[in-house]
């Protein structure tokens, strides 16, 4: 810096003060290269997070088809699942009317037979079904099947109001037949 001082030689200040000299001093140097020191060590910084970033980046570009094919693997493997739990339930509910099949076998006197069974719970059980007429021991068979299935442990809990809905005798050629209609309401809670 050029100075030019105009006052007279012999009225000038020959001492310049510390304060006009104080950048000369080591202290400012020192204060100047820690100043451009921390600046260079965070500009180094953020340069490194800046490639630590970009690495990321290109990585996780890089497992994005992986994460495609893991994402489609959990899928497949939840439809699967969701299959096996729908099949579960299907083969329970099979088995729940392969036991009433069963128990209804079971419980149907011998000279009666079925023609129609209807397990709807919304409108309740029907069973139709047909029995040779012999003096009037084919009501008796009725009934009996009527108090067994309403007693059963696989039907009763779940049966209320079960009545004989219609009694109807007919003519085969030379045998005479009583066509039967059982009635009943089912539970709320009961399932097929």
């Amino acid at each position: 810096m050029l100075c030019i001082n105009l006052v007279p030689e012999h009225a000038r200040k020959t001492d310049r003060s510390s304060l006009q000299q104080f950048h000369r001093t080591p202290l400012m140097w020192i204060v100047g290269t820690l100043m451009v020191g921390s600046a260079v060590i965070l500009l180094i910084g953020v340069q490194v997070r800046n490639f630590q970033l970009k690495r990321l980046n290109e990585q996780m570009q890089g497992l994005q088809p992986k994460k495609m094919v893991v994402d489609q693997l959990q899928k497949f493997v939840q439809t699967l699942q969701e299959e096996q739990s729908a099949f579960e339930r299907l083969r329970q509910r099979d088995t729940a009317w392969a036991t009433r099949l069963m128990v209804l076998a079971e419980l149907i006197p011998e000279g009666v037979w079925f023609t129609d069974f209807v397990w709807d719970p919304s409108e309740g059980i029907r069973v139709e079904g047909m029995t040779m007429q012999q003096e009037g021991v084919e009501m008796g068979k009725i009934s009996r099947f009527m108090e067994a299935l309403q007693k059963h442990a696989s039907f009763g809990p779940s049966l209320t109001d079960v009545k004989i809905d219609s009694v109807q005798r007919m003519q085969d050629q030379e045998i005479e037949l009583v066509k039967f209609v059982i009635t009943g309401k089912l539970l709320s809670q009961s399932k097929p």
